[in-house]
Parts: C-alpha cells; structure tokens; sequence
C-alpha cells in the first residue's frame, strides 16, 4: 500500500514543533513500509514543481500561488493569503493529483493552512484516497491557530473564527478516516469545541533517547543562583516577558540572581522589544538563533528549562525534549504542557501561568534544592502506533 504524507512546510523548512513531528512520523512510516511504499508532498514557494529523492524517499515541493513563502510574515501578507487560499482552485488540484499519479492509497495530513481543505475534497471525493489527519494543535477551529487573541485563550469560537471552524468540521465528519491528535489535551478540547470525527485518538512522538535511565543535569555549581534556559518561538503568547519579569521579581524579592539563555528565532521588532525589557530589568540575558541541537548548547550553561506560555499549547515538544535531554522542566499549568513535560517519566515543577510571582517562587524552590510539585509518567501511547494501525486496517 503506497502511503502519501503532506505538509506545508517540510526539511529544511522545519519552523515549529509540528515540522519536526511530521518528518519524525514520516522516518517511522519509512522505517515500517520501506522507502519505496512512501510520497512526501509539500508546497513550492515557486509555481514551479520540483522532485527529489531524499533516503529513497519521494519529495515533491509542488508549484502553488502561495503569498506566504516564510513561516515568519507581515500581517498584510497573511490577510492576503486568506483570500488567495479562498480562490485558488489550482495548487490543491495540483497536490491531490501529484498523490494520485503516485498510486497513494492513503494521505496523512499534517498542517494544511497554506493550501486550504478543497485538496481533502479531491483527494476523497476525486481520487477515492483515504485521509488520516493528525491534529498538531487547534489550527481547524482558528484563523490564528492559537485560540489566543488579545492576551487571552478563547473560550468560545469568536464570530471571525467561525467559517473556518464550520468548514474544518463538516471536512473532519465527510472526509477524514481518522484524526489522531497528538496529545489528550488536543482531543478533549477539540470534543468540547464539538469537533466531530468517525474516528478519533490520541499519541504521542516517540523522541529518541540516548540510554533507557535519564540522568539529570547536574548543577553547574552550588553558588545561589538561577541559571535558566528558554528555547522556543519568540512571540507574544510564550509568555517570555512573564519569565524575564519573573526573574527581576526573584532578584528583588528573593534576593537571588540569574543568568537567562533565549534560543529561538521571531519578528525582529518583537524581538527588539524582549532585548528592551531584558535591558529595564537589570537581569543578565542572552539571545541566540535557534539551532539542531540547542539543548547540547545549554548543558554546560543552565540548569533549568522553562516554558512559560500563556496559550493552550495543545502538547509543547521543548517541555519533553528538555525533560528527556535530563535538564530540570518548569512550565505553565495550562493546555498540554504538563502533559508534555511528565512524559518523559521525570517529575517537573508547574506553576500559574502568567503570574510573575509564582513563576519565581517556583524558580526560587528549585535554586533552594526542593524537590518538584508534580509528577512524571512515561509515555506510554505512541502515536506512530495509532496511525499504522488504521492504515492496516483499510
């Protein structure tokens, strides 16, 4: 069985948590079937089409109309992308086609935002082709993808939100065989949202580890003070300015200095902005660009990892790749980052996401050697498990 894979984005293209899950997945299904049984498409940022082989594997980057040829854009970029994805019949016909001509049975699809729901349709309705979708965060139900607007997660589907949130789910209950989220978080809330699906379930990306015991970083010394780490997304929703505030309240309140390590990349003014507030608060911060292996760059330099959200992160793969690396995890009690971070089996701290104080005190706990607010558990649900399993089933 020829097996298809699509995502916007793909190597070396990898902006986010999802890119890397996809192309981890997409190893996994290789690894199953063999290299010959699978088709990799993404989009060209051309209207040209290109072919490659990469380990054996088919990659087709086809041409598309796509304004939005970076993750990272200006906001009249994205409105125009918003309409063009409403009225460009070509590119999805182009993407459906490529994986029919290929003899793909079955399509797994990741993010599809720069291409629209008609290539669902044709691969479905057209081509007879069965769709597994996997759910990497709330993108189906909102326009941003966060459910994050104005400093605030979204209870409810705002009135901008609701078109595509209708479209997706009416897509979801015709068109996809299955959807298999990639954290439990994802599908409860996507349940609430009254996301229908025939059929539904959650796993997780198995992340290679280096032996079967986890030893945890060591201290760098024992003087009193915080070394802390930050890897990610520069942007509003990380809730980084809670962190960098955090850390002036635990010098001012608790008397204990820090050392801040931002690895992660964003729009240059926001980013300006961070280097601003770092400057204002008298801390001692670092910015670097994000790269493969940033938690073999910060072994020697911090002792704690924190992400500090404020939005719903529906899993937060740096909560459990940090965990797994041995660092000491710190996150907000919100949306799947607990989740993410007892995955790997350590305990973590948790605190109130978006409160500068808890967030030091927090800090402060683990300076003074206490011991974790919550628990590990090892993962025990792997997601590539789930999608081999129905496409076995067809």
């Amino acid at each position: 069985m020829k097996i298809g894979i699509y995502n916007d984005w793909w190597y070396p293209d990898l902006v986010g948590g999802t890119e890397r899950s996809a192309l981890e997945i997409s190893q996994g299904i290789v690894a199953h079937y063999g290299p010959d049984q699978v088709v990799i498409v993404s989009l060209s940022n051309t209207m040209r089409t290109s072919k490659s082989v990469d380990h054996g594997v088919h990659l087709f980057r086809v041409g598309s109309f796509t304004l939005r040829r970076h993750y990272s854009t200006t906001l009249v970029i994205r409105v125009l992308e918003r309409f063009r994805i409403g009225f460009d019949l070509l590119s999805p016909l182009r993407v459906a086609r490529t994986f029919s001509r290929q003899g793909v049975k079955v399509v797994i699809v990741h993010n599809m935002d720069r291409l629209g729901v008609k290539f669902v349709y044709l691969l479905k309705m057209v081509y007879g082709i069965r769709v597994i979708r996997i759910m990497h965060d709330l993108s189906d139900t909102c326009i941003r993808r966060t459910r994050y607007h104005k400093g605030a997660n979204c209870a409810q589907t705002c009135f901008g939100c609701k078109p595509k949130s209708f479209v997706y789910k009416h897509l979801a209950a015709a068109c996809f065989d299955a959807v298999i989220c990639n954290s439990k978080f994802t599908m409860e809330k996507l349940s609430n949202l009254h996301y229908v699906a025939k059929d539904i379930d959650y796993g997780y990306v198995e992340l290679p580890r280096k032996d079967d015991k986890i030893d945890c970083v060591k201290r760098i010394s024992s003087e009193k003070i915080a070394r802390v780490g930050y890897v990610g997304r520069f942007s509003p929703e990380k809730g980084i300015e809670v962190l960098i505030e955090s850390l002036q309240a635990l010098r001012v309140k608790h008397r204990i200095d820090s050392e801040l390590f931002l690895i992660g990349k964003g729009n240059a003014s926001y980013v300006s902005d961070l280097k601003q507030l770092v400057s204002k608060s008298g801390i001692v911060a670092s910015f670097f660009e994000y790269s493969n292996a940033p938690y073999d760059f910060l072994r020697s330099r911090v002792d704690l990892i924190v992400i500090p959200s404020e939005w719903e992160e529906t899993l937060g793969r740096v909560a459990y790749e940090a965990s797994i690396n041995g660092f000491q995890v710190m996150v907000s009690d919100i949306g799947g980052l607990p989740e993410a971070a007892a995955l790997s089996g350590n305990d973590f701290f948790a605190f109130t996401p978006g409160d500068i104080d808890d967030l030091a005190q927090k800090i402060r706990c683990f300076v003074l050697g206490e011991k974790p607010n919550r628990t590990g558990t090892s993962m025990s649900r792997p997601i590539l498990k789930r999608i081999i399993s129905r496409m076995d089933n067809f």
